[in-house]
């Protein structure tokens, strides 16, 4: 029975060192640093994406529309850790309160975003509409200004 938890922890910390590397090949990607059209480079995308989509997809599911922000990674981060039981057993004295209150900002500040980007993505929105009406021909079309 031993063995059986010693190769999921195994698993899911290899799982989680995955989740980090693909991470970080997204960002690279994304800011252009690595040659997009190199079949090495498309074939680890390919990888990562196949190894972590389909933990994060059910994350993204339930997520708030960020913009160009995905957080879904962090959060699936922080619950393969608890299930490696880093947070749990590893912290003891004033680690632990310090990892919650972490969690809780972590929690807080996606609040925050997808309230900052819905503010800002509204605006966009209703120029959008009036674009596309006065395109058809609706030169009556208003946009509310804040």
């Amino acid at each position: 029975m031993y063995a059986l938890f010693q190769t999921i922890d195994l698993a899911l910390s290899i799982f989680t060192w995955i989740l980090i590397g693909s991470a970080i090949f997204s960002w690279l990607y994304a800011f252009n640093v690595i040659n997009s059209s190199n079949r090495f480079v498309a074939t680890l995308g390919q990888f990562f994406h196949n190894v972590t989509e389909p933990a994060l997809r059910p994350i993204r599911r339930f997520m708030p529309d960020l913009g160009g922000i995905d957080i879904s990674p962090v959060i699936l981060l922080l619950i393969t850790l608890q299930r490696l039981h880093w947070i749990n057993t590893d912290a003891v004295g004033i680690q632990r309160p310090i990892v919650w209150m972490a969690s809780a900002a972590l929690v807080f500040s996606t609040v925050a975003i997808a309230r900052v980007v819905s503010a800002i993505n509204d605006p966009i929105r209703q120029l959008r509409k009036a674009q596309n009406e006065v395109s058809a021909g609706n030169l009556n079309a208003a946009v509310k200004i804040y």
